[in-house]
């Protein structure tokens, strides 16, 4: 969501009321920008218009806060502006910077609105669906999945006699369920399918090592203790199964308004003559020399 630039802030930083001179004909000041309409009010000869009051209006609305008396409290808003403007405030450096912000937000907020607004087409959302089990299968594709249990214990003495144990036919489950000390104990040590980078180093070192059905000869310590593992079984990762379309659409049609806006701002961005101070203008494309580039079509997403 795009957050709004405060009014007060606006005000008070004098992005919108007028100064006026003294044969009262209302004029601009750095930064100031009058708002035409029919007069409401006036400070000190600096008009207030129905304009800015239903804009107040409706800013406070979306707030939450109800104004009680818009026009007493744009009135006062403008005496504090004034006074502000007095007392040299609108050439601190800072102050200067923090209106610059605020007036650059109130421009380029609509435009951003306007840019990722309008219809998404079922077409453009189909076409984002299938982009993305693309990639989700992509993705877990290529590696493998190992079904393990392990015992923990606190010491090498007791991981080599568990595994002793094993080797003269012990049950692991059994061992796991009587002596780990992990959160696993209770269902046989069982960690379940996952692949090796689930876990830390040492342990998926050892698990992609062993064979299927095999436990390790010797204790594997980690910072949680020492290990004794069991690989029962292995297989090639599983794509996870991808939401139905009609489930996802909404979060779809935000995806594909951002890529409206990144691919927006990506034109712009190749067409402005951008510096950086230290970098090296060579690099930097004018606006004379960047070719305008078409808007691409949404295609990928978070």
């Amino acid at each position: 969501m795009l957050k709004k630039t405060l009014l007060a802030t606006a005000v008070i930083g004098a992005l919108s009321l007028t100064a006026c001179k003294d044969n009262g004909q209302q004029a601009q000041q750095p930064g100031l920008f009058p708002v035409k309409g029919e007069v409401v009010a006036s400070v000190n000869g600096v008009d207030i218009t129905q304009p800015q009051i239903d804009e107040y209006v409706d800013y406070r609305a979306g707030m939450n806060q109800p104004a009680a008396d818009p026009v007493e409290e744009l009135i006062n808003l403008e005496i504090l502006r004034q006074a502000a403007v007095e007392q040299g405030f609108a050439d601190k450096p800072e102050v200067r910077a923090a209106m610059t912000r605020a007036a650059t937000n109130t421009l380029a907020n609509p435009l951003v609105r306007e840019k990722i607004s309008g219809d998404v087409s079922d077409e453009d959302l189909r076409a984002e669906y299938d982009e993305q089990v693309k990639m989700m299968e992509e993705a877990s594709g290529g590696g493998s999945e190992f079904n393990a249990s392990h015992i923990l214990v606190e010491s090498e003495e007791e991981a080599k006699a568990l595994i002793k144990q094993l080797d003269d036919g012990a049950d692991f489950a059994t061992l796991a369920e009587e002596n780990s000390v992990g959160p696993s104990a209770s269902s046989g040590g069982s960690l379940g399918w996952a692949t090796a980078d689930t876990y830390v180093e040492a342990f998926a070192t050892a698990l992609e090592q062993l064979e299927d059905g095999s436990y390790t000869a010797a204790p594997v310590e980690t910072q949680f203790g020492w290990h004794v593992i069991l690989r029962s079984e292995s297989r090639e990762s599983q794509a996870p199964e991808a939401p139905a379309f009609d489930m996802v659409k909404s979060q779809l049609e935000k995806v594909v308004m951002q890529k409206r806006m990144q691919s927006y701002m990506e034109n712009l961005r190749n067409k402005a003559n951008v510096v950086i101070v230290g970098q090296d203008s060579d690099s930097e494309a004018s606006s004379e020399e960047a070719e305008p580039t078409e808007e691409a079509a949404p295609s990928d997403a978070e």
